[in-house]
């Protein structure tokens, strides 16, 4: 077991704090985990970057920390990162409601820190992978903006791809507030977008969704909800009715928060250092906008990966027979 949580307070503090940033233990056991070392990742990222530097059509704008976390989030396959920088850079324009103008001073972004709760726990789980959660959904239908929330979410996730080291991801949705006008709201191929970036330009693996505080009125909805998802994905929702502590079958209390019986600080503090992490991302998401794919400089032969993921551009509702 690489992490154990010590009883010293200041420390684990400290430790939660951190949300999502990689320790040196992390680093090792991931490390380890792939059978990968320093010197293959040196060399691997310069390899990356002498690719990259020959592709005409993408930005070279893109630091080492970030290739090296995609190398290792793609499980050290060199393919699969290039594939990913390709999709890193292109899905900006097929997706710019998610992926553009992502200032967190943005009167929308603000708007969307009042709709959820978004952050990390630390650290790791012993098998390494990394546990998120989102609380606090707006409990009013009316406020409630999926696609500004979906937004956020993955700002989120911009600052994991520079800090995180992990081997896959634990997401925990609290649906305590939930309806199914909530879920209505909420387009299949808004959440088939979400996935395919968190996917293929982030390079995350989910190994489970955890929806707490699922009623059992909303499991005919939430069935419609998951056909969006991959057949991989589908097997990998998990539901627990509310009142009950399934979830701690399959997550450390230690890194679930307090409100939904875990104890690892309350929401509003951990989500008040995540938000303070990402606002100082900000000169980052400003520029990030400057830097897409330039198709009319593709070489011949190169697949447009924005063409590549049969999701429309815009996003329909939900619908039900």
């Amino acid at each position: 077991m690489i992490h154990v949580l010590p009883s010293d307070t200041k420390y684990l503090s400290a430790l939660r704090m951190s949300l999502g940033a990689a320790t040196a233990e992390d680093v090792a056991f991931v490390r380890k985990q792939l059978g990968t070392t320093e010197q293959n990742i040196q060399q691997a990222v310069s390899s990356l970057r002498n690719w990259l530097n020959l592709q005409p059509h993408l930005p070279k704008n893109i630091d080492d920390r970030r290739l090296e976390r995609m190398f290792i989030n793609c499980k050290c396959s060199m393919e699969r990162v290039k594939t990913s920088l390709d999709a890193y850079f292109s899905l900006k324009k097929k997706f710019p409601e998610l992926l553009m103008n992502r200032d967190p001073e943005d009167a929308d972004i603000k708007k969307a820190k009042d709709f959820i709760k978004t952050f990390s726990t630390s650290p790791l789980t012993t098998d390494g992978l990394r546990v998120t959660c989102t609380l606090d959904v707006a409990a009013d239908p009316q406020c409630y903006d999926p696609l500004l929330c979906y937004k956020l979410i993955l700002m989120w996730t911009e600052v994991l791809l520079a800090e995180d080291y992990s081997l896959g991801d634990i997401i925990i949705l609290d649906l305590k507030d939930f309806t199914a006008s909530h879920v209505l709201k909420t387009s299949v191929s808004l959440v088939r977008s979400v996935e395919i970036i968190f996917k293929e330009a982030y390079c995350r693996r989910i190994k489970a969704v955890h929806l707490v505080n699922s009623p059992k009125v909303l499991d005919a909805i939430l069935n419609i909800a998951k056909a969006a998802l991959s057949d991989k994905l589908k097997q990998r929702v998990i539901t627990h009715l509310p009142g009950t502590e399934t979830l701690f079958d399959y997550v450390p209390r230690e890194l679930v928060p307090d409100e939904l019986g875990g104890s690892a600080g309350t929401a509003e503090k951990l989500y008040d250092a995540a938000w303070k992490k990402l606002s100082s991302y900000r000169a980052f998401f400003l520029e990030q906008d400057n830097y897409v794919t330039d198709e009319s400089r593709r070489p011949p032969g190169s697949r447009n990966m924005s063409d590549l993921y049969g999701v429309e551009g815009s996003f329909r509702k939900l619908a039900i027979d």
